[in-house]
C-alpha cells in the first residue's frame, strides 16, 4: 500500500466544527484548516462577530457555515449538533477554543452550571 501523510492526515473535505469561532484561535485555525479544504462550521454566541468572520473566510474562498450557539447550553449544543450532521452527513474533527471556564474540582463538576 501507498500512504502518504495527506491521505492519513489530510483535512480535504472533512467537516469541521469549531466553538469559539467568531475570532481569536478558533478564526486563524478555521482560516488554516478552510486553506486546507476542509469543510469549516463556526460556532459562537457573538452573532455579529461570528458573520463577519464568516464573511471574511468566504470571500478567500473558504466553505463556512456559522451557529449561534451558547456552548454552555446544552439544548443549543445537541441543536447545532444534529443541524450540521443533517447538513453534511457527517462530523469528523470538534475543536473546542471557546472561553467557558470556571474553578472547580472534577469530581464536583454539574454540567447545569
Amino acid at each position: 500500500m501507498n500512504f502518504s501523510i495527506e491521505s492519513m492526515f489530510g483535512v480535504q473535505d472533512k467537516v469541521v466544527l469549531l466553538s469559539g469561532g467568531a475570532g481569536g484561535i478558533a478564526s486563524g485555525i478555521a482560516k488554516m484548516l478552510g486553506n486546507l479544504g476542509a469543510i469549516i462550521n463556526l460556532i459562537d454566541m457573538n452573532e455579529s462577530k461570528l458573520t463577519a468572520t464568516t464573511d471574511n473566510l468566504r470571500k478567500t474562498g473558504i466553505e463556512v457555515s456559522q451557529w449561534c450557539c451558547n456552548i454552555s447550553d446544552k439544548k443549543q449544543v445537541n441543536r447545532v449538533v444534529n443541524e450540521a450532521y443533517e447538513k453534511y452527513g457527517s462530523i469528523d474533527c470538534l475543536l473546542n477554543c471557546a472561553g467557558v471556564s470556571w474553578i472547580e474540582a472534577a469530581t464536583e463538576f454539574n454540567e447545569d452550571k
